[in-house]
């Protein structure tokens, strides 16, 4: 399974938002037969930032054919604690997920990554 894209909490309640960016991102992934990763700790953070309306959006993402939940689990645990020691934990989720998957990730705050993921694989959503 390739994945392509790792959506952090800010991409994803933008996408529940209607962000037409990142539902065209999640297009291109689906024509190459390719994955979306959400992080769990950031999917539980867009679940936070988002009224009743968006959050069924959100569950409609989740449910997506190309979309994959990366979990936070004991293996990946001490990496994200590490990693989280220098911004909140669902960032951190979602630096780890896009590094160690060598993954776009797609962010409406880039600024959160800087120093923890690459610029150049860092796309910029609205």
């Amino acid at each position: 399974m390739t994945i392509a894209l790792v959506l952090d909490s800010s991409a994803m309640a933008a996408f529940a938002a209607g962000s037409v960016s990142v539902g065209e991102l999640i297009v291109l992934v689906d024509e190459e037969a390719q994955f979306v990763a959400l992080p769990a700790a950031a999917l539980a953070q867009a679940f936070a930032r988002t009224g009743p309306d968006d959050r069924g959006v959100l569950r409609m993402l989740v449910r997506g054919a190309r979309s994959v939940v990366a979990p936070l689990d004991a293996d990946g645990s001490e990496g994200v604690g590490l990693v989280a020691r220098r911004c909140d934990l669902a960032t951190a989720h979602a630096a780890v997920v896009a590094t160690d998957r060598s993954a776009v990730l797609v962010t409406a705050e880039p600024a959160a990554f800087a120093g923890l993921v690459d610029k150049e694989m860092i796309i910029e959503v609205g």
